[in-house]
């Protein structure tokens, strides 16, 4: 099997995170909702899971680190809580259904106003003045995918949200690392983020189940704490009426997914002792030799401009006289599967112009090699 579809989430997890899910379906009870060990244990590997994971990303405030159902019901706590009802929003074209789609419902429900800023394939500084000029007096929310899910472009995120914040200082920044958390080092801090939302299935090589709402450190949320989307129980403050004004527990209503969460920690301990420069270089040698290896090729079409560094994971493409979902089928009959179709981004694939025929995507992650990239290179040529 060669598994090139990594974007939609990452295979292989290292061993040590599918034994921290045995264990934890074998030992954990309840967390904070009990004084015996089976709770405490549980309670501990979630506080030890939210300190790793703000470590991993520079946070120096664990309590800011928040877990949820997946990186879009990140999205969604975040565009939905913080947003005011009068203002503008800021969304790149690049963006998963899991923006475009709240930033949407919000116009059509609410006074908010949203303007998509142009990615220029090849030039960042005319992504980055596209972006800030779309700013206004009353925008109060840029939100910006880090890597394309469609074809890897990688968006110039800290220059955008620099240049942002000099022009509009209370501009809350969100970012959507699901394509970049485990191969590109983020700084919440250094980058001036926000909002960070991640899911734990794809680069950071957790399970399914978890997603990752982080709030910078630059962010004065007792300030803004808005009512939640969410309310239940907590394990804390049962006999308030509201929920909980303290974070992390004011957005983490219910049971968590301890054995995820528990998942998450290995894996981010993995990711460090490996290290993101080894990781990124290694998917980047994939990709660049992926690249290399359709180019060669008349009649296949390339959906971006490859003569930079700016991207990463995943590349988008199509076979001349082949349906997108033609070429998958024989892929994947080969043993090489991949995704075709408009990988829940119509944004993205309006900007690449393939909107009315979708295309086939492959995506790295670091357990890919080298022998699979020539597997699927004579399966290619015999196309």
């Amino acid at each position: 099997m060669v598994y090139f579809d990594n974007a939609a989430t990452t295979i292989i997890k290292p061993k040590k995170s599918i034994n921290e899910v045995i264990n934890s379906i074998k030992n954990h009870g309840n967390p904070g909702r009990g004084g015996y060990p089976l709770s405490l244990n549980a309670a501990q590997k979630i506080f030890n899971s939210r300190l790793a994971t703000a470590n991993f990303f520079n946070s120096n405030s664990p309590e800011r680190v928040v877990f949820t159902a997946n990186a879009t019901m990140s999205l969604n706590i975040a565009i939905k809580c913080f947003f005011n009802h009068d203002s503008h929003i800021i969304i790149s074209c690049f963006e998963h259904n899991s923006v475009y789609r709240p930033v949407e419902k919000l116009k059509k429900t609410s006074n908010i106003k949203y303007n998509i800023f142009d990615v220029s394939l090849d030039n960042d500084e005319e992504t980055i003045k596209n972006a800030v000029n779309l700013i206004n007096e009353n925008t109060g929310m840029i939100i910006i995918t880090h890597v394309s899910n469609v074809c890897g472009k990688i968006l110039p995120v800290r220059d955008i949200i620099k240049k942002a914040k000099e022009k509009k200082p209370d501009i809350i920044a969100i970012v959507d690392a699901a394509q970049s958390a485990g191969t590109l080092d983020i700084d919440i801090n250094r980058d001036n983020i926000d909002i960070l939302c991640v899911p734990a299935h794809k680069g950071l090589m957790g399970i399914c189940g978890i997603g990752i709402m982080i709030f910078g450190d630059n962010l004065n949320i007792d300030e803004i704490m808005p009512t939640t989307i969410l309310e239940g129980g907590t394990g804390i403050n049962s006999l308030d009426t509201v929920m909980p004004a303290d974070l992390p527990e004011h957005f983490e209503a219910g049971t968590p997914n301890t054995p995820a969460i528990s998942a998450l920690l290995a894996s981010v301990e993995y990711i460090r002792e490996q290290s993101l420069e080894k990781i990124y270089f290694h998917e980047k040698i994939l990709y660049d030799k992926t690249i290399e290896i359709l180019k060669s090729f008349k009649n296949i079409d390339l959906y971006s401009d490859f003569t930079s560094n700016n991207y990463i994971g995943s590349i988008l493409f199509n076979i001349k006289n082949y349906k997108c979902e033609e070429t998958a089928r024989i892929l994947n009959k080969n043993q090489i599967f991949v995704r075709d179709g408009y990988h829940c981004s119509p944004l993205a694939h309006t900007k690449l112009g393939t909107i009315d025929t979708g295309g086939v995507r492959i995506s790295f992650s670091y357990h890919n090699t080298l022998k699979e990239i020539d597997k699927f290179y004579r399966v290619i040529k015999n196309l």
